[in-house]
């Protein structure tokens, strides 16, 4: 139900997605697949010709599918750099051009330009280096106040789908930090399932070590 749900979104607008770990076959696979069958426009961040190279070595179609380096597009990091600093302010490191040639914190930066409206990453890189970029260059939803993840989990042989948070950002969170989290989480799964969903909160006896 979930699955379907989200192909009937994402036909009806696809939208823009940037992975940033693009040298990897199963992105290409991913990028082929969505525009494919016209359900995102994907954006690949990389080195054309190492992005070519790699296909080409695995046999991978990218036929139609756009390609941004940002090591030669010093317009665009130039442009990121001042809506970066807009936002930032003093605490936009002073080599932000720089930095912004990294495929992380370009595909961060295009997110939080407008230019793109997901960016998929860590099948490459590591989970902290994915969400500093965010947290960096895009920042938290206002209102927001604890930078949470959630996992939507499907049942493999029956039951309705189940959405876990927090697994990965904040091990021991106090009793606040859980309420944030709790909220956080019901948007994205309001907005994915189309129902409300009832939230639980499990007690666990892990010591740290979950």
């Amino acid at each position: 139900m979930i699955i379907e749900r989200a192909r009937e979104l994402a036909v009806r607008a696809p939208a823009r997605v940037v992975f940033p770990d693009a040298l990897d076959e199963r992105v290409l696979k991913a990028a082929h697949y969505l525009q494919q069958y016209g359900l995102a426009r994907p954006v690949l961040v990389a080195s054309p010709f190492a992005l070519r190279q790699f296909a080409l070595s695995h046999r991978m179609p990218m036929d139609g599918i756009q390609v941004i380096d940002p090591h030669s597009n010093l317009s665009m990091r130039q442009r990121f750099a001042q809506r970066w600093l807009a936002r930032a302010g003093e605490k936009m490191p002073p080599d932000a051009v720089e930095k912004l040639s990294d495929p992380l914190m370009f595909a961060a930066a295009m997110v939080s330009a407008g230019e793109a409206d997901v960016c998929i990453a860590g099948n490459l890189s590591s989970t902290a280096n994915v969400l500093r970029a965010g947290l960096r260059v895009i920042g938290l939803q206002p209102g927001c106040k604890t930078l949470s993840s959630i996992f939507l989990m499907l049942p493999q042989y029956a039951g309705p789908a189940l959405g876990f948070a927090d697994c990965s950002v904040v091990p021991q969170p106090p009793a606040a930090q859980l309420a944030d989290i709790a909220i956080a989480s019901a948007a994205p799964w309001r907005a994915r399932a189309g129902a409300e969903p009832p939230v639980a909160r499990p007690a666990l006896a892990s010591r740290g070590r979950a």
